[in-house]
């Protein structure tokens, strides 16, 4: 597994570009959304599955309070924590437990993101 925090936009757009060639399915976890995301279906309260193209612009303008979490493969028993208070074992042995190969935590402004992804050999 891989872990990193990020503020930087570029990095935020390249991630979001390949997940969307690699034609990802994003499940958004958020509790105070103020809009819902485009291409997005609400699955229950506070979760939306999103489909591709992923565009940091066009999620900045529903996301931009920060506060919410993505995953793929899209897994509606996933309980959202808080990885940037996490030890990578935790986050580790969760994204092993669900089979999850992304997990992006936006910090509280949105600024911040923690990425967490597994590589090939740990799928």
């Amino acid at each position: 597994m891989k872990h990193w925090i990020t503020s930087d936009d570029e990095r935020k757009r390249a991630l979001l570009a390949r997940l969307s060639e690699e034609g990802r399915e994003l499940l958004l976890f958020c509790e105070e959304l103020p809009a819902q995301p485009a291409r997005s279906s609400a699955l229950r309260p506070g979760v939306w599955g999103r489909t591709p193209p992923h565009d940091n612009d066009e999620l900045e303008r529903c996301l931009y309070e920060g506060n919410w979490q993505a995953i793929s493969p899209a897994l509606l028993d996933y309980q959202p924590f808080d990885t940037f208070r996490a030890s990578a074992e935790r986050i580790n042995g969760v994204m092993q437990g669900l089979g999850l190969s992304i997990l992006i935590d936006a910090f509280h402004d949105d600024i911040e993101w923690k990425i967490s992804e597994a590589s090939p050999e740990t799928t």
